[in-house]
């Protein structure tokens, strides 16, 4: 039974259906879609694909590292602008990116809830969802998976919620996988005065660094020298500014960086080298290399000592003498090789030697004594290191097997020439020296590490020279005074404390206490561990000596350093590249799907809005239809729809475009919307209230 209104709601109602009727359009590709498409895709694309480059150079130059200097501080403010500018289309994107996608979508719902052909269903239940968004609904996505009567899961609908969800998580990801990090470069403002002409500079000298043809050529004599005085007041516990030690040393080794103290025989070995640098010199930006010569010595006890004495002009020492006691005694030295000759060659190239002490001590009275005979051997390389800088991380590399040729130190290192007068490069191999006026015949060239510590512990101007020289009681006498009073036996205060037992301290001297001065000394080292480490030392005071003298001729290479400057990059991740790299990439390829699915049919409308779903509703008969079999695919009236209820095709001039016929739509049609229907108006209404429109 039908219940009648009242007029004033009759009338309300006409109106209503008169304003849902007149619902028209136009069937549009919408631009305005491929256009926020388009923005988001570069929005989403771009930045990450600069971010990549930025990781590993910047936008407008070849490399972070150039060792030129070709660029000023103006170029690399220019990489943080871009950094900065990044990061604000980052932002934007992440904040863009769930509102645009999701509005992409809804205009994919217009088209996909279209009739595209005969055979396509798609009920009213699975079409609401989708209308109201329901991609963002996890409500509509858990009634979605439910068994319990009809379903409204579609693939549109789950395709939409991955999409969303990659949109909001691809920027969250790259925020925890992309950290920014702070690097140094190098820029004009970097480099000597000399090379560029700038009004800030931030280099300095951090050093000198000398040629190999002056290492193998420097004389002995004031090498020695200088290494003997080191030897005579070096104390166990002293800073060697100039020592590098081995990295990766073990933590009990901390207490004694940078200092002779050789530990105990269980300690692991440390390795140590000397350089004309002090130890643990860094470059900043710039990349150096610098000499470095390392001496390690070994000592066991042997059964005889050797008849002669190896080499063409050994070192050779044998002393005789009778203790105070009446006591007589021999000791011997024989170091193998030449005196006179220096083992290095003028190469940059890394060199290894290897040398041969002989030590032999023999005494009358055994309970008082330990006869021995001691070989020690000596393994030195000399080589050239890269320094620490920025670019190793500060930590000094090896020594180098090759010098590197001159295409390589012109492209990767600063190792330039002695002075702004000199601007060539260091040679693999440089040119003889010893015809210069300071190395002359007279003063042969420094020796090997061992042979040179040996010269200074008991050459010409040691204490068992002097020792040696006395002949007369009157002569011993005044030798063990001057000894005692100056202190100058080789490591007075650091192993052989014992050398200084037979010092006089009433002023009483007999002259064969100087014999026992020496005697003493030589019974020290009879222990091969307290030998090797003390020869070692020797050998590393030797090693510094020379460096530090070849210095002084010639015109050693400068060695700079500069801070640089800061630039805030993103870090290098292999793992952040690939991860966000899959998210874009799979993200930009469904947006680009969706993008050909929005334009492969014209729309009736830009989203089920209100309006629309209301409009649609107006296309059946509400006394007759259906709703719960209701199709939700929108098509043209004309013949029967896909629910089984005949419809009329229509046509009606509107009023406003006269000269136009539009095409009727409603929920259910079966007619398809082709791309031939763009351009042309569509209107929604109930055939019945057409008829009642056109009485």
């Amino acid at each position: 039974m039908m219940v009648s209104q009242e007029p004033s709601t009759q009338a309300e109602d006409a109106q209503d259906q008169g304003q849902l009727q007149d619902h028209h359009g136009r069937f549009r590709y919408r631009k305005r879609y491929m256009v926020a498409l388009l923005v988001y895709l570069a929005l989403l694309i771009t930045p990450w694909a600069l971010t990549c480059v930025l990781m590993f150079r910047p936008i407008n130059m070849p490399s972070y590292l150039n060792l030129a200097g070709d660029y000023d501080d103006a170029d690399f403010d220019n990489v943080e602008l871009w950094y900065r500018g990044i990061d604000i289309a980052n932002r934007i994107a992440a904040t863009a990116a769930v509102p645009v996608v999701s509005s992409l979508l809804a205009h994919g719902v217009v088209v996909y809830t279209q009739r595209r052909d005969p055979h396509q269903t798609l009920s009213l239940r699975q079409m609401m969802p989708l209308a109201d968004r329901g991609w963002m609904d996890f409500s509509a996505l858990l009634d979605a998976t439910s068994h319990i009567g009809p379903s409204s899961s579609t693939p549109f609908l789950w395709g939409a919620a991955a999409l969303i969800l990659l949109a909001a998580v691809q920027p969250l990801v790259q925020s925890a996988l992309v950290h920014p990090e702070t690097i140094r470069v190098i820029s004009h403002q970097d480099y000597v005065r000399y090379y560029y002409d700038t009004e800030s500079n931030r280099n300095a000298i951090v050093g000198v660094d000398p040629h190999p043809n002056y290492i193998a050529a420097y004389p002995q004599e004031s090498v020695i020298q200088s290494a003997m005085q080191k030897m005579i007041a070096v104390r166990m516990s002293d800073f060697q500014p100039n020592m590098w030690v081995t990295n990766g040393r073990t933590r009990e080794h901390w207490r004694r960086e940078h200092t002779l103290d050789p530990g105990s025989e269980s300690e692991p070995y440390v390795p140590y080298f000397a350089s004309a640098l002090p130890g643990g010199t860094s470059t900043g930006v710039f990349r150096y290399h610098a000499a470095g010569i390392s001496t390690r010595v070994t000592c066991q006890l042997e059964e005889n000592f050797p008849r002669t004495c190896p080499g063409g002009r050994p070192f050779e020492i044998d002393y005789r003498g009778e203790e105070r006691s009446g006591e007589a005694f021999r000791a011997r030295i024989c170091g193998e090789g030449r005196v006179d000759t220096s083992p290095w060659s003028r190469s940059r190239n890394k060199e290894s030697i290897a040398e041969q002490l002989w030590i032999e001590f023999r005494g009358q009275d055994m309970r008082r004594h330990t006869n021995y005979t001691m070989r020690c051997n000596a393994d030195s390389t000399r080589g050239w290191f890269e320094l620490g800088n920025v670019w190793n991380d500060y930590n000094y590399g090896d020594m180098l097997d090759e010098w590197p040729d001159e295409e390589e130190i012109i492209r990767n290192y600063h190792d330039r020439g002695s002075s702004e007068y000199e601007f060539g490069y260091p040679r693999r191999e440089e040119p003889d020296v010893t015809a210069e006026v300071a190395f002359k015949p007279s003063n042969p060239p420094t020796p090997g590490p061992l042979i040179t510590a040996v010269l200074a512990m008991f050459g010409n101007s040691s204490f068992l020279h002097s020792a040696q020289a006395a002949t007369s009681d009157e002569t011993r006498i005044s030798t063990l005074e001057a000894l005692c009073a100056q202190k100058s036996t080789p490591f007075y205060n650091f192993v052989w404390r014992w050398s200084t037992a037979h010092c006089p301290s009433d002023g009483r001297i007999h002259p064969n206490e100087l014999n026992d001065l020496v005697a003493n000394f030589f019974l020290g080292m009879g222990d091969p561990f307290t030998t090797s480490k003390a020869l070692e030392a020797a050998s590393y005071l030797a090693n510094e000596a020379l460096l530090r003298e070849a210095t002084t001729l010639g015109s050693p290479r400068e060695i700079n350093s500069a801070p640089g400057r800061t630039v805030i990059k993103p870090r290098q991740s292999s793992t952040a590249i690939v991860v966000i790299s899959v998210l874009v990439g799979v993200e930009a390829m469904g947006l680009l799907l969706l993008g050909i699915f929005i334009y492969s049919k014209p729309t009736w409308t830009a989203t089920l809005d209100t309006r629309s779903m209301l409009s649609l509703g107006l296309t059946f008969d509400q006394e007759t239809y259906d709703i719960s079999k209701a199709s939700g695919l929108v098509g043209v009236m004309e013949g029967k729809s896909d629910d089984g209820q005949m419809t009329q095709g229509w046509a009606l001039p509107l009023s406003s475009h006269p000269s136009f016929t539009p095409i009727r739509v409603g929920l259910g049609r079966v007619g398809a919307i082709t791309r031939g229907d763009g351009g042309k108006y569509w209107r929604t209404g109930s055939v019945k209230n057409d008829e009642q429109t056109n009485e």
